[in-house]
């Protein structure tokens, strides 16, 4: 499906001498670059523990300074030019610890010495078993090759921010130290091995300051590089790590994480970025290239009827130079939003076009309302909602559910949107019990062979709904998230390729895949998801002869398999899902407590599974799920965030809120027409019930949901001061932007709780607005909850 840019690969590979590993070629990457980079690939792909380990054998040292204080442990160091007797290496056995330094040197059991030339300073790691230490710093003389005693000082660190985990994997011979905050607040520093740590792995970039004043050589110890490794390390903490680095605290930094994230590290140092693509995981992975062939419903009525929709759609838009490409949203929705059932489906299909007419209604308010004065609605919406009603009418036969009716291959496993598994699982139950009622007997003698023609029927092809009830088993129905693809003999089938969140993480879940799944399309969305790969693979050309790749590998990229490829502007338009905020779904997620949330599909929220906490997205989310989901913080809160970052933004959308909510009170106070306003307001199409209008009154509300309803209001009540002009060019980009900055900083402190929860510690931005006391009480009233179902919120269940 998606090809490795193979001849690339090589050449960068041959151009640093280096066999077909990833983990080695970013070792070479960082040894050869003096710039700050940062790698864009899942830090699990990589074997760490070789890259930082071969890192700080490679440590350059200059600072031969150590400053011996009493109570610090030390060692006495072998001379390995020298034999020992048996007796003489009990010396070297055991640690000492300095008692005094002035007048004389003391060292326990009063043991005084002239100097300390002959002894090196170790760290407290407790050492269990005699010998221990000896051989420890043995291994050390032979990996570091170290034979001075400042060879042990080790004041070049390599700094690293992880987590534990990758700090056990570092080997003993590798003297390294974690240091994490214990439950009281304070810095802890734990060690693997008694000689000083050649790698700090520090659990946050705020304890640097910490670490440095508890290290044992603190104040001589210097970081070259810094390498953060996992997005969440360095995603919320960019202000600290940019302060650090401009007070050269480490000159080099290397970022390692999944999250395409934009770092700028100021004055203009925006390291040299890498993003991994996943045709390049693959081909180090050593993993085949699996073709995902489509199922093709070819249904000529139904691309005429949209060929159609198109072609009036383009007309108004360039006849009136505006845009109304997200009304093809409900075409899309066609695809992925259908039953096994056809009476389910056929009832959808009507709601479906009437939420159609609501937002096509909606959508000419917003574009062409009050461009024209006396403009007549009824002019384009009555012929558009006729097209729209005839892809309907070719969609009704000849449909998804008829090919699954007629498909002669057992399916294993049916993949569609997570929100609609449970209402066609019930469906699949009832189908595959009509098809048991199917086989029967004339008379007793007969009842013998009831098992042979069960059987039988059960085996036949050519029989309704053969494919999801095969050999008396039923197809697992499921989401892509809960879809296993190691089995390679399954027949799995994806009833779309929309309706699961945006067509890239479907082609990125696809070339993953470890085996071939089967797309159930249309022709029409064959040719849409044909488009959406060439755009994929466009996106993939782009990484692959960026400067930035360049200027690391010193390797140009050229291969033909990666020239983009052109598409018609029908299909373009029909897959575009670019064109405004309508194009996020949304869910209502109920809970076994009867608890109910609407959440957005690209929230991420936290799901429970054994002892872990992981994040996924609401739209990846299914029935039966256990999650912590932490919703938007209090109004106020989130008002006083708004205000001190972006103060000149909330004074407009405070001013603008004021402006069209008194316009409508002055009108609504001194309405002297027979009608009442909110009458007046419905017949010129307003959308909100009158429970909703009281709140805008009673100023409840800072702007109203849709801006067909503000232009709506200012078409009904009259007033100058809400100018069509005004309100489209200056009113609609700032409630936008306010909009926008809303569910930035909304998102942002989910995004924070949910660090919380999962690392125990407080990010950059949450701790700007709230102690850890604080933090603690909100995560302790986030209650875990059990999904009990999940909804597609439409026009017409959105309440």
């Amino acid at each position: 499906m998606l090809q490795a840019p193979e001849k690339y690969l090589n050449s960068v590979l041959s151009k640093f001498e280096t066999e077909k590993d990833i983990s080695s070629l970013h070792l070479n990457f960082i040894n050869n670059c003096n710039k700050n980079l940062h790698f864009i690939i899942d830090e699990k792909m990589l074997n760490l523990e070789f890259i930082l380990t071969t890192l700080c054998i490679k440590l350059c040292d200059t600072n031969k300074i150590f400053d011996f204080k009493p109570g610090q442990r030390l060692a006495l160091l072998k001379n390995i030019k020298l034999t020992y007797s048996k007796s003489a290496l009990k010396a070297f056995l055991s640690p000492y610890t300095i008692r005094k330094i002035h007048p004389q040197i003391e060292l326990d059991s009063q043991r005084k010495v002239e100097n300390l030339n002959k002894y090196i300073p170790i760290s407290n790691y407790k050492i269990e078993r005699a010998g221990n230490l000896l051989n420890r710093i043995s291994s050390f003389q032979n990996i570091f090759k170290a034979c001075n005693q400042s060879d042990f000082y080790n004041n070049e660190k390599l700094l690293i921010i992880g987590n534990r985990n990758l700090f056990l994997t570092i080997p003993k011979e590798y003297p390294a130290c974690f240091v994490s905050e214990n439950e009281n607040g304070n810095t802890e520093i734990e060690y693997n091995s008694p000689i000083l740590p050649k790698i700090a792995v520090l659990k946050n970039i705020n304890l640097l300051d910490n670490y440095q004043q508890q290290e044992i050589n603190g104040e001589q110890v210097t970081f070259s590089t810094c390498i953060f490794v996992g997005s969440s390390k360095f995603e919320n903490s960019i202000n600290i790590i940019r302060n650090y680095y401009n007070q050269r605290r480490f000159t080099k930094v290397i970022f390692i994480g999944e999250k395409d994230i934009k770092i700028d590290l100021g004055n203009n140092q925006i390291p040299l970025r890498w993003k991994w693509t996943i045709p390049e995981i693959n081909f180090f992975k050593g993993e085949r290239n699996i073709q995902h062939r489509p199922i093709v419903i070819h249904n000529n009525e139904l691309e005429k009827a949209i060929t159609e929709f198109y072609q009036a759609i383009r007309e108004i838009e360039t006849k009136h130079t505006v845009g109304l490409k997200s009304i093809y949203r409900f075409i899309r929705r066609l695809y992925y939003d259908w039953n096994l059932k056809q009476e389910t489906t056929f009832a959808k299909l009507q709601l479906i076009q009437q939420e159609f007419d609501v937002a096509l209604k909606q959508l000419l308010i917003e574009t062409l309302g009050n461009i024209f004065p006396d403009f007549d609605f009824d002019e384009y919406q009555k012929p558009i909602s006729a097209k729209f009603a005839e892809i309907i009418k070719a969609i009704r036969s000849n449909n998804k559910t008829e090919k699954l009716k007629s498909y002669q291959t057992q399916i294993h496993q049916l993949v569609l949107p997570s929100f609609l598994c449970n209402a066609n699982k019930a469906e699949l139950n009832e189908i595959a019990r009509q098809s048991h009622h199917h086989v029967g007997v004339k008379s007793l003698q007969d009842i013998t062979q009831l098992q042979s023609a069960a059987s039988h029927h059960s085996s036949n092809p050519n029989r309704t709904f053969y494919s999801l009830t095969a050999n008396g088993t039923k197809t697992e129905i499921l989401s892509y998230s809960k879809s296993d693809d190691s089995n390679e003999e399954h027949h799995k089938v994806i009833s779309s390729i929309y309706g699961c969140g945006k067509v890239d993480r479907l082609i990125e879940r696809l070339g993953k895949a470890k085996s071939e799944y089967k797309l159930l399309l249309y022709s029409i969305e064959e040719r849409a998801l044909k488009h959406h790969i060439e755009t994929y693979i466009s996106d993939l050309n782009k990484e692959y002869i960026s400067q930035d790749r360049f200027q690391i590998s010193g390797v140009e990229f050229s291969d033909n398999y990666y020239q983009f490829s052109s598409y018609d502007e029908l299909i373009e338009a029909l897959a575009s899902t670019r064109h405004d905020h309508r194009e996020t779904d949304n869910y209502r997620i109920t809970f076994n407590d009867s608890s109910k949330m609407k959440l957005p599909s690209t929230k991420t929220v936290l799901k429970i599974q054994g002892n872990e906490k992981y994040l996924v997205l609401v739209e990846d989310l299914n029935i039966g799920d256990k999650v912590l989901i932490y919703a938007n913080p209090d109004k106020k809160l989130l008002r006083d965030i708004m205000e001190l970052k972006n103060p000149e933004l909330m004074k407009k959308a405070d001013e603008y809120s004021l402006l069209w909510r008194t316009c409508l009170n002055d009108v609504y106070q001194n309405n002297i027409m027979a009608e009442p306003l909110y009458l007046q307001l419905v017949r010129n199409h307003f959308s909100v019930s009158e429970y909703t209008f009281r709140k805008y009154l009673d100023g409840e509300v800072m702007f109203p949901r849709s801006f067909s309803d503000l232009i709506i209001i200012a078409k009904t009540i009259n007033d100058p001061r809400l100018s069509f002009d005004f309100l489209k060019n200056t009113m609609k980009p700032k409630i936008e932007e306010y909009r926008g900055k809303e569910i930035e900083y909304g998102f942002k402190f989910s995004s924070s709780i949910n660090h919380f929860i999962t690392t125990g510690e407080a990010d950059e931005f949450i701790s700007e607005w709230l102690t850890t006391a604080e933090i603690e009480n909100i995560v302790s009233q986030i209650p875990m909850k059990t999904i009990k179902d999940i909804e597609l919120i439409t026009t017409n269940n959105d309440d």
